[in-house]
């Protein structure tokens, strides 16, 4: 999502710089949808990684931009098929090997939606089936009619009401997609300094000048520990999130290729026991 918009704009070729950086260290993980600058970002993904076979690509439907920032919910079966196809053509792929949905549709039976999923998956155009933006326990519902492989929540140190989920997805057999676990940013230590245009965080309180002063300080145990093992505060958050259940994988949107390496280094990290109690404690405790 960041490599076409949402957090500023960024020239095309650091855009693929960076997902070539990716590749080149062995992430295999590329998560997108129809939504991200109306289809720019799989059409990006398309051009970059095409129809390659060691790549896991992950897309989603049923959400569009409607006119005044709005956002226009739609999982019709007609509706479904629609973005599945698009999303094909703009990947070069021939199959979407995890699609979601992006957001429950309140005027839609999920029933018909999951079957509208189990029919894609037999007709061979995906291979798998989650949801996003949604609740974990909407998932057991879910499956009864087709298994949901994975669930996209936004999930980090900066949302501590949401520490349970991974557990309650990984006892329905499910994978959690966490995504900005990073905070959007804020774990990262910026702040008070996101008026790039287009910047969906220009609205959003905790990035707002007279909140720094109470940002370091729910940074406080972040800084310590990333300081005992000489690391960037990104890479203990990211590690935090990693390793929060055996069933997390978290999507950090790079938008460089040294964020990649950040990435990397959170991958490598190893936080012990102590340190993960600290650094979820310190989240409850603070409430970023």
């Amino acid at each position: 999502m960041a490599l076409t918009g949402i957090y500023g704009a960024i020239e095309r070729n650091v855009a693929q710089d960076t997902i070539h950086a990716a590749l080149e260290v062995g992430i295999r993980l590329f998560d997108t949808a129809a939504l991200y600058a109306d289809g720019a970002n799989e059409e990006l993904l398309g051009r970059t990684i095409g129809s390659r076979d060691d790549v896991f690509v992950v897309t989603k439907f049923g959400l569009s931009a409607g006119g005044n920032g709005t956002l226009v919910r739609d999982s019709s079966p007609a509706a479904m098929r629609a973005s599945v196809d698009a999303s094909l053509r703009r990947l070069r792929r021939e199959r979407i090997d995890l699609l979601l949905q992006h957001r429950p549709d309140p005027r839609r039976n999920d029933a018909v939606v999951a079957g509208v999923a189990a029919d894609l998956m037999r007709e061979g155009k995906i291979a798998a089936f989650g949801l996003s933006g949604s609740t974990p326990e909407r998932a057991e519902e879910f499956g009864r009619t087709s298994p949901v492989a994975a669930m996209q929540n936004e999930f980090s140190l900066a949302t501590p009401e949401r520490q349970d989920e991974p557990a309650i997805l990984d006892r329905a057999g499910a994978m959690f997609m966490a995504y900005a676990p990073l905070g959007r940013g804020l774990l990262t230590g910026r702040f008070g300094n996101v008026s790039m245009p287009g910047d969906l965080r220009e609205r959003m309180p905790q990035f707002q000048d007279d909140a720094e002063k109470a940002n370091l300080e729910r940074l406080a145990v972040v800084d310590d520990i990333a300081a005992k093992h000489a690391v960037s505060r990104a890479a203990v958050a990211l590690a935090w999130t990693l390793y929060a259940g055996s069933n997390v994988v978290p999507i950090p949107g790079a938008r460089s290729p040294e964020h990649v390496m950040t990435a990397i280094k959170a991958a490598n990290l190893a936080l012990t026991p102590d340190e993960m109690l600290r650094l979820s404690a310190g989240a409850q405790q603070i409430g970023i």
